[in-house]
């Protein structure tokens, strides 16, 4: 069996980290479906259905196709696990970095404050949060795939499964996903209706943040993903030039895991009722027409206006590396520590402390 590490933290424990293995037990699943057998032999073609017109080989393993009645059986048999103490649905927020040093000086002081405003957010509101820095079968734009369907088999008390890439930051420290909005819907991802299946927008929704429930659905459904980003041959090159011409506002470079998910959402129109593009609240925004202006949606609010939004997303910057900057570093850096600590604030009036500015690290009382 191949070992995954993951960063655990519990939400119950603050800033208590343990480096565990992600097993399933005999008594959690079946053991003929364990994680044992996960990609084992990805060249299989039991139980496999057509993908993609020209390949029907891909599928994550092991292929399991009664996941809801094993779910349903588990939860029968540890029903308290099924709700936190909050009595909201139980959620795994994860994250993903490089295992290797950044490239790029202030890189891991970035990725330190971001995995910090994670588990911080976890904290106050019971949700577990996971950090993966382990190079799984699938990398690059693609590597959540393989992790999300890792986390769903070996923890069947997860009701959602949320993704969201290390530079997007909690700036509402208050906000939770209204789950009860969301009956039979099985993912949730910033988007909208008219931008992806009428104008096929390749920003018409974003894929760096989202939410997928732990179901039969939703396995079948990472498979059909999965299938797009497989890395064989010049597969990714041909799928990039590919939804390149079908998608308005994409360049021609290998396919991305965005871009897939749109082909998907247009090509596969069955699909849709299960997947909620939402926009009624800001489950994503782009950081460049937010974080400068964070001291003026403050004094809004409190001046009766609108609240600022719950996330904030740092699309382009690429802190680690240094490279391929679409903003100047300088102002990624900056504009990254404001929104750090605005979050921080939030998180210590309680206690009866604030930044002594946005952009500085010293508190006052």
């Amino acid at each position: 069996m191949k070992k995954f590490q993951f960063l655990l933290v519990a939400p119950t424990c603050t800033l208590l980290f343990h480096l565990v293995v992600l097993a399933a037990t005999s008594d959690d699943l079946n053991s003929e479906h364990s994680a044992d057998n996960y990609m084992e032999n990805p060249n299989s073609t039991e139980d496999s259905e057509p993908a993609l017109a020209h390949r029907v080989t891909f599928r994550f393993r092991p292929v399991i196709g009664n996941w809801d009645q094993q779910r349903a059986e588990w939860l029968e048999k540890y029903p308290h696990k099924r709700l936190t103490a909050q009595g909201r649905p139980r959620t795994i927020l994860v994250t993903s970095s490089p295992p290797h040093q950044c490239e790029h000086p202030t890189g891991d002081i970035f990725q330190l404050r971001s995995i910090k405003n994670k588990i911080d957010y976890g904290r106050l509101h019971m949700v577990d949060v996971y950090y993966n820095m382990v190079v799984m079968e699938m990398d690059g734009f693609w590597v959540k795939l393989p992790i999300i369907r890792r986390l769903m088999l070996q923890h069947p008390e997860a009701e959602w499964i949320w993704w969201m890439d290390s530079d997007a930051v909690f700036i509402d420290m208050d906000f939770q996903i209204p789950f009860e909005n969301y009956q039979g819907i099985n993912m949730i991802i910033p988007g909208w209706d008219d931008a992806v299946y009428d104008r096929r927008e390749w920003i018409g929704l974003n894929a760096g943040i989202f939410l997928i429930r732990n179901c039969q659905w939703s396995l079948d459904f990472l498979d059909l993903w999965g299938a797009l980003g497989e890395d064989y041959g010049d597969h990714k090159t041909i799928m990039g030039e590919f939804v390149s011409k079908e998608l308005t506002g994409r360049s021609g470079f290998e396919i991305d895991d965005q871009a897939g998910l749109i082909w998907l959402l247009i090509s596969r129109p069955e699909l849709r009722p299960q997947v909620f593009l939402e926009s009624s609240y800001l489950l994503h925004s782009y950081w460049v027409g937010v974080a400068p202006r964070l001291e003026e949606m403050l004094a809004e609010f409190q001046s009766g206006g609108e609240r600022w939004p719950f996330i904030t997303h740092f699309v382009g910057c690429k802190l680690c590396s240094g490279k391929y900057n679409s903003t100047s570093l300088e102002m990624c850096e900056d504009e990254s520590t404001r929104a750090f600590n605005f979050a921080d604030d939030q998180v210590l009036k309680p206690y009866g402390y604030r930044h002594t500015s946005l952009p500085q690290p010293e508190l006052v009382d």
